[in-house]
């Protein structure tokens, strides 16, 4: 086996910016892929191999066997991941942008993958609608503080992207890198799927077909019920049966949707970081397409 002549690709993230599309498909096409020499490790298996990052930091190798063994199955050349907890929690104390704690687990994933080819890809959106998305998945996973609590506690002058972007570009090279702009393809989730395909140089089926991911966001309604039902949830199973329950009844489907950031604050957060988020997604390299 030579390891320079595999394939390595790996989508790191971001949180609330459609791994879950992404992993679907995966999970709906491994027939497919696999003819097309792509083996896709399940994210029930990352996150055992990985889990929030520590896990591969702490032991490689139960990660490198799992590699190693898909490079050797005949005709399989790539390893293709999908894993949103790889990086970690994007707040953290000490400043140095959105997942700052994320080098450890980006230097260990070099060291299990290298000299293979590897491909990087990092889905981004912009500030103000990021940080309302991974709030409502905070309440959603059990937490009851307000937003304006939760907001509050967090530095709005230490979220950009780059630093983060500048991380996985010196750990793989400037080559390896891609980025997803969940702002132009989120809504849909065909293009969602072609584009990250396109960015590691992938060609899909024509006739694209791709099954949705719904999730729900709690509409003003949903949202206070859930923000005073938390502290009184105690188990997984409480836990996930209320969101069941608000999804279907209290969504924003059905009643409007909250009110997060003030028109003032989006204002000012895409004044801060607008103009580097659309540099950051503007250009970046995209693989030769693999039949």
């Amino acid at each position: 086996m030579s390891l320079p002549d595999k394939r390595f690709v790996c989508h790191v993230g971001a949180h609330v910016t459609g791994a879950r599309q992404v992993q679907r498909y995966l999970r709906d096409n491994v027939d497919q892929l696999e003819r097309q020499g792509l083996h896709c490790v399940p994210r029930a298996l990352m996150g055992k191999l990985v889990g929030w990052g520590p896990k591969l930091v702490a032991d490689p190798d139960r990660f490198a066997q799992e590699l190693g063994s898909a490079w050797r199955s005949p005709g399989i050349d790539g390893v293709l991941v999908s894993h949103e907890n790889t990086i970690g929690r994007p707040f953290g104390d000490g400043g140095g942008g959105l997942y700052a704690g994320a080098l450890p687990t980006l230097e260990a994933l070099a060291g299990v993958s290298e000299p293979a080819q590897r491909t990087v890809v990092l889905s981004v959106r912009p500030q103000a609608d990021f940080l309302e998305s991974y709030y409502l998945q905070t309440i959603s996973e059990g937490a009851w503080h307000t937003f304006d609590d939760w907001l509050g506690a967090l530095d709005l002058d230490d979220i950009s992207w780059m630093p983060l972007h500048e991380q996985l570009i010196a750990t793989f090279g400037v080559d390896a890198v891609r980025v997803l702009d969940f702002a132009e393809v989120g809504s849909d989730p065909v293009a969602h799927v072609r584009e990250f395909f396109r960015l590691i140089g992938v060609d899909l089926p024509a006739d694209l077909h791709v099954s949705p991911v719904h999730h729900p966001r709690p509409s003003e309604k949903g949202m206070r019920m859930v923000l005073a039902a938390n502290p009184y949830v105690r188990t997984t199973d409480e836990r996930m049966g209320l969101r069941a329950f608000l999804q279907k009844n209290f969504s924003d489907r059905d009643y409007p949707s909250p009110t997060l950031l003030t028109v003032e604050q989006r204002a000012e957060l895409n004044d801060r970081y607008g103009d580097e988020y659309r540099r950051l997604v503007a250009a970046q390299p995209v693989g030769e397409a693999r039949p």
